[in-house]
């Protein structure tokens, strides 16, 4: 029996809940915390920080498991500090969502 059409369509269900639930809230998290027009360039040091750790992952400069502590400090270096907690909330949000995003990408092309 092959499973794996159920195991795909539970990873699209978790991601799907994930988009709908997680992202929104985490945006409400930071809205309450900073005025509106330094949330969008934080969403966007977020994402660049989400990024540059990916990048730095496939050059071999860290392992994978870095890959949080390099976004954070990249943040940090940039003048974009929270708690623990909204950090970590912050930079989990952005990595599903541009995993999400690329993953519709790909569906797409395919």
């Amino acid at each position: 029996m092959n499973i794996t059409p159920i195991l795909e369509l539970a990873v699209k269900l978790i991601f799907t809940l994930i988009t709908i639930f997680l992202i929104p809230k985490i945006k409400e998290l930071l809205a309450a915390k900073v005025a509106e027009s330094d949330q969008k360039k934080i969403i966007r040091w977020v994402e660049l920080a989400v990024q540059a750790a990916e990048e730095a992952e496939r050059a071999g400069l860290i392992d994978k498991k870095a890959k949080y502590q390099y976004a954070k400090n990249f943040l940090e270096a940039r003048g974009v500090t929270f708690d623990a907690d909204t950090m970590q909330a912050l930079i989990d949000s952005t990595v599903w969502e541009l995993f999400n995003q690329f993953k519709n990408d790909a569906e797409s092309e395919g």
